[in-house]
């Protein structure tokens, strides 16, 4: 099983750690958050890449043709009709 860390990644992982264990000091179960004194890796930071405009097309065009849209075309859904 994958742990929580692998999905979700050190930030988000101590964002929930901070978490509890802020509500454990307020609860006065800690007589400070441990969390407060990590600093967190360094996320590398990748550059953006932009998709072509032959990407871009095929991408709307298989967009516009899916069933979760069924009036982007300008047609009426069947379904429409009958209501």
């Amino acid at each position: 099983m994958m742990s929580v860390v692998c999905l979700l990644g050190p930030s988000a992982t101590h964002i929930v750690l901070r978490s509890a264990l802020l509500q454990a000091w307020h609860w006065r179960l800690l007589l400070e958050n441990p969390a407060d004194r990590i600093k967190l890796p360094q996320q590398p930071r990748c550059e953006m890449r932009a998709l072509t405009l032959e990407q871009a097309r095929t991408s709307l065009k298989s967009g516009l043709s899916h069933s979760v849209w069924p009036n982007a075309r300008g047609c009426a859904d069947d379904r429409d009709a009958s209501e």
